[in-house]
């Protein structure tokens, strides 16, 4: 088993991927991937070893991923956009030996990489545009992964997780493999003709970010895994991502709330022109129900809303395949087990309860974090998700709130406590609570309350170009709110869910 085996067997002349460069096919990819892969050996990487990445949506991101599962080593995806110290802080936290460049990210990188005393080898991955970087291959190897046992890490994308601070997630090939047959079984209730899949040899268009659980796994894997054709775009603009659909005419369209708030808001648009579209989803934080109705009215789609975790391999239920039911994020996919428990009790059709996950699916735990992960799942194998939900008589499940103190920005979790620790580091601010306010454009917004010193001259302007120095864009506080105390109780906890109740 590897994970990296998704592309082994298609027709080398299908075109598996599209980038600004232009297309590649099957035969292509298997060769860089082969190459970089060998190449990851001949620089001395062993299996196991940690390989940091840093790339965009194209092709480079791809040939370095799987060449990296192919090698049998565990791939570190990081958002391409992260401040340095932001990255540091988290390769820090699992020692890569390797970190592979993507396109345009040439001096991002190395100056990340100078800062992470681990990193011996920094190269881009054969056939790679990027500049000024050495090229990690050795051509004319052949595409043979690395066989590994189901359990074997793959991948550690670092998230909130469900219990505390960002950290790192460790998926096993087992896990990524299972959830993209779980899809699969899923989407098989569609099937027609001879294949096995509605989306084989779909044509994909994706401009979401690949180091987020949804894109590498639920689209770029998946999809390859059953001969596709993914278009990438390195930045979702509405007028772009039209353009592409007159020009590629793609049947899947992945998507996250504010891209359809935005495609269903944008000139021009109409279900003519969407009319090639045969699976529109939606991913990552909860689809209101105004960008659900605009899109079915302007676009003619009808969206499929999904729920997932990182920790999950990035789906737990769906809607495809099964009745579309507005509010709701569909059934558990086969294989995949989920309760609704309160107090350790199983609740009843209709009541709250923590959602609870079990599968081939689930993560083994978090890197090098025994206590992280004792917290969050169960001796029996029970992930705590945190999230909230309700189960109706047909089991669809509808979210209803999260146990943890999550902000969902556009699809990215930002957890209050990293951007509060970036806060406290500003000398003069005694106190600071973060919280997430609702947002039109991005589901939710970051906002910071904070309390100065007596002397303190900071401005709100000031901290939040500080932020910026530090923290991702999507955690970097929209507003600031100077205030003259935070509350908080007796014992000098600050309470921010009497903030976010305010807000």
């Amino acid at each position: 088993m590897n994970a990296a085996s998704i592309i082994d067997l298609h027709d080398g002349d299908l075109v598996a991927l599209i980038d600004r460069a232009g297309p590649v096919t099957y035969r292509e990819l298997r060769e860089r991937v082969a190459a970089t892969a060998a190449g990851l050996i001949a620089e001395g990487l062993e299996p196991g070893d940690r390989v940091a990445i840093i790339a965009g949506t194209d092709t480079s991101f791809v040939v370095s991923l799987l060449a990296t599962f192919a090698a049998a080593c565990v791939a570190v995806p990081l958002n391409p956009n992260s401040p340095v110290p932001e990255a540091v802080r988290q390769l820090h936290a699992v020692d890569p030996k390797a970190m592979m460049v993507g396109v345009g990210k040439g001096d991002h990188a190395l100056a990340i990489a100078e800062r992470v005393p681990s990193i011996e080898v920094v190269g881009k991955p054969w056939g790679s545009r990027a500049k000024d970087i050495d090229r990690i291959g050795v051509a004319g190897a052949e595409f043979s992964p690395t066989d590994v046992a189901p359990a074997i890490e793959a991948a550690l994308l670092f998230t909130s997780g469900t219990s505390g601070e960002p950290r790192a997630a460790a998926l096993s090939h087992g896990n990524l493999l299972a959830t993209q047959q779980q899809l699969r079984s899923l989407l098989e209730t569609q099937a027609s003709g001879d294949n096995s899949s509605p989306v084989h040899q779909a044509v994909a268009l994706l401009a979401l970010p690949l180091f987020h659980i949804y894109a590498l796994n639920l689209v770029l894997n998946s999809l390859l895994a059953v001969a596709s054709t993914i278009v990438m775009l390195e930045e979702f603009h509405a007028a772009d991502m039209l353009a592409a659909i007159d020009e590629h005419q793609p049947t899947v369209l992945p998507g996250v709330p504010p891209m359809w708030a935005a495609l269903a808001a944008a000139r021009d648009v109409s279900p003519e022109r969407m009319s090639s579209i045969r699976f529109a989803t939606s991913g990552a934080s909860h689809l209101p129900l105004a960008t659900y109705e605009a899109v079915r009215d302007r676009l003619g789609l009808t969206i499929s809303e999904g729920y997932g975790l990182t920790e999950t391999g990035g789906l737990v239920t769906s809607s495809l395949g099964n009745e579309v039911k507005p509010g709701s994020v569909g059934r558990p996919l086969p294989g995949v087990q989920m309760r609704l428990v309160d107090e350790g009790v199983d609740v009843p059709v209709g009541d709250r309860g923590e959602v609870w996950v079990r599968g081939d699916n689930v993560t083994g735990g978090y890197w090098q974090d025994l206590d992280a992960t004792g917290r969050s799942i169960t001796s029996d194998g029970w992930l705590r998700t945190g999230d909230i939900g309700v189960v109706d008589d047909d089991g669809y499940l509808y979210l209803v709130d999260r146990s943890k103190d999550m902000i969902i920005v556009s699809g990215f979790n930002v957890f209050p406590a990293e951007v509060e620790e970036v806060l406290m580091s500003i000398p003069t601010i005694e106190h600071a609570i973060v919280v997430g306010e609702d947002d039109d454009r991005t589901g939710e917004t970051v906002v910071a309350h904070v309390q100065l010193a007596e002397d303190s001259d900071l401005t709100a302007d000031y901290i939040k170009a500080f932020c910026r120095d530090y923290l991702a864009r999507y955690k970097t506080p929209s507003r600031v709110e100077i205030v003259d105390e935070l509350p908080a109780t007796l014992t000098g906890k600050r309470l921010r869910r009497m903030l976010k109740t305010a807000g």
